[in-house]
């Protein structure tokens, strides 16, 4: 009796994590629009930034898909842009992700730390690490 609760308690566990998954693969599909933007460099120093652009995920099936960031940015001090393109993979739980970023010179660089919060029905914030820091941006999808 005790393993058949056990067996039906993880059939439950799994067919959650399957459904929440799949939920979040049809919410952050598409073009999203950069509302806000933060970095936090490697000695834990922030720096607030007015960020613009996109960041689009595209051809997502069965957790793996392709991604583009185009953002802009800039504050009194200083401005930039970040863009960049290649693979996004979904961890079972729908809630952390990996890129890999196709660099220019062809090599590929992952970032296992990327993590998603969805605000609201059209707003998102992400975060990922990567050689330079902590980016953290808020998206927006009409």
């Amino acid at each position: 009796m005790r393993s058949k609760l056990l067996l039906y308690l993880l059939l439950g566990m799994f067919s959650f994590s399957c459904s929440k998954l799949k939920q979040t693969e049809k919410r952050i599909a598409g073009n999203w629009t950069i509302v806000g933007y933060n970095y936090v460099n490697f000695d834990g120093f922030t720096t607030e930034f007015d960020g613009t652009g996109e960041f689009i995920i595209s051809n997502l099936s069965s957790s793996h898909g392709d991604y583009s960031l185009n953002l802009q940015y800039q504050n009194l001090i200083s401005s930039g842009n970040k863009i960049e393109s290649g693979k996004i993979q979904l961890n079972q739980n729908g809630e952390n992700y990996r890129l890999d970023r196709i660099n220019p010179n062809g090599t590929i660089t992952s970032n296992d730390s990327g993590t998603i919060k969805f605000l609201n029905k059209t707003q998102m914030e992400t975060f990922f690490n990567d050689e330079f820091g902590t980016h953290y941006l808020v998206l927006s999808k009409d």
